[in-house]
């Protein structure tokens, strides 16, 4: 299994687009990604930011829920996520369209996206992942 982690801090805000014919879900979040400094540090760490929120704290559970979804995905795809933490500063939503089943599939399509788009493979010292 591939070992991979960021590239380098990352931060931005998460909005994902969704065109449907039926009842769509909206939940966009501010978020900061960066590598753990030890590089055996396993897994994907989520937590609040400093001074996020009430809506950060309604929603981080189904976040958090859909981020380590997102994570699982990718380990089955043969990529182990390492080293990883995501603060979510801030959370947007929707009086009718923002859902807990909807936030956890964002949030999940949130790692894909992460890891595809800032990703790298991790390389042990001799330059053998």
């Amino acid at each position: 299994m591939e070992r991979w982690t960021l590239a380098a801090p990352h931060a931005g805000r998460y909005r994902l687009l969704v065109a449907s014919a039926g009842r769509g879900f909206f939940c966009q979040f501010d978020y900061a990604a960066r590598p753990d400094p030890d590089p055996d540090a396993e897994g994907l760490v989520v937590a609040a930011a400093e001074g996020a929120g009430p809506e950060v704290a309604r929603w981080l559970p189904h976040l958090a829920k859909g981020l380590q979804a997102g994570w699982a995905e990718l380990r089955a795809g043969g990529r182990l996520a390492v080293g990883v933490r995501v603060e979510i500063a801030a959370v947007r939503t929707h009086p009718t369209d923002t859902t807990e089943a909807g936030c956890e599939r964002f949030a999940g399509r949130f790692v894909q996206d992460l890891f595809a788009d800032h990703g790298v493979r991790v390389v042990g010292p001799s330059g053998v992942p």
